[in-house]
């Protein structure tokens, strides 16, 4: 679950890049999740990165894109499915600022092993795919594959296709790793009584001002939230400076001063950032009907 929260949201998810910190949650910068970037910049080894995927495919590069500071747009085919799920074609965000994919070495046309990790988060219309590490595998020169900027040494580093899927295929099979990639901490469900059931927290909070997220790309339709907690009915949710903290939830979902009951079901016991666990776990205080119907589901006052 901690994954998550470092990859978005939603990590994620699912990095924000803040111009500024409320006054109400003094929060380091760098402790808030840059949504839409697929590298996630860990120092995972070969074989770990291939642990924690829950997805392989053979792509081909067909677009890409320079986009300003910020990042490299990569679109990729998808020729072939060797394990997991994955739609048509692929868009992977290469954040600009890791010195790895500073200057892109995807080549139009070419193919090449992706190893993600997919999420389907809240704050995506479509799938976020992430690698757990700068893993670059082209199949014309496998014995050119690095991982964060250094050659791998492995046995299959010989182009012979089959071996290298074959030698993937075994180290996913063998590994220990458990994926986390589809915790909990968002469902489809619109009943609030299914949403009321996998939810952690349940609390009250007022919105005092909001951040938008330059660095956000993609499909991502989330917004930061600076907010003061007012009440927590359910669990145990963590405050910052003046009872201050962060709710990542959608765009125009919360105005400025007004208040809202929040399900969530994040399980990290330091996070000051929280984010709605389904698009119906936002409660307006002013929406009388939603409030009775999560009265009688929980029994709780709410007031």
């Amino acid at each position: 679950m901690k994954k998550i929260l470092y990859l978005m949201v939603i990590t994620f998810l699912i990095f924000i890049v803040l111009s500024s910190c409320s006054q109400t949650n003094k929060i380091e910068q760098d402790a808030i999740p840059k949504p839409g970037f697929s590298v996630s910049k860990t120092n995972y080894t070969f074989e770990q990165v291939i642990g924690h995927s829950n997805c392989m495919v053979v792509a081909e590069l067909i677009t890409f894109n320079d986009k300003d500071d910020y990042y490299i747009e990569n679109m990729f085919k998808v020729t072939e499915v060797l394990y997991g799920n994955s739609e048509e074609t692929i868009l992977l965000n290469m954040d600009k600022n890791d010195v790895f994919i500073a200057d892109n070495n995807y080549v139009i046309g070419e193919e090449y092993f992706l190893i993600l990790e997919r999420f389907d988060s809240v704050f995506y219309n479509s799938p976020l795919y992430v690698m757990s590490a700068n893993l670059h595998i082209p199949i014309k020169n496998i014995n050119q594959s690095t991982i964060n900027g250094e050659y791998l040494d492995k046995e299959f580093l010989s182009n012979d296709r089959e071996k290298a899927i074959q030698y993937i295929l075994n180290t996913k099979k063998e590994s220990l790793i458990k994926e986390d990639n589809q915790d909990l901490f968002y469902t489809t469900s619109m009943n609030m009584q299914e949403i009321v059931e996998v939810s952690l927290q349940i609390f009250k909070i007022q919105v005092t001002d909001t951040l938008e997220n330059p660095a956000a790309v993609n499909n991502y339709n989330g917004l930061n939230y600076s907010c003061l907690l007012l009440n927590v009915y359910k669990g145990k949710v963590n405050k910052g400076d003046n009872n201050g903290l962060w709710v990542i939830s959608f765009k125009d979902s919360m105005k400025i001063g007004e208040e809202y009951i929040i399900l969530s079901s994040l399980n990290d016991e330091e996070s000051l950032i929280y984010w709605p666990n389904s698009k119906n776990s936002v409660i307006s205080v002013k929406d009388e009907k939603a409030i009775q119907e999560l009265r009688e589901i929980t029994g709780l006052e709410l007031n």
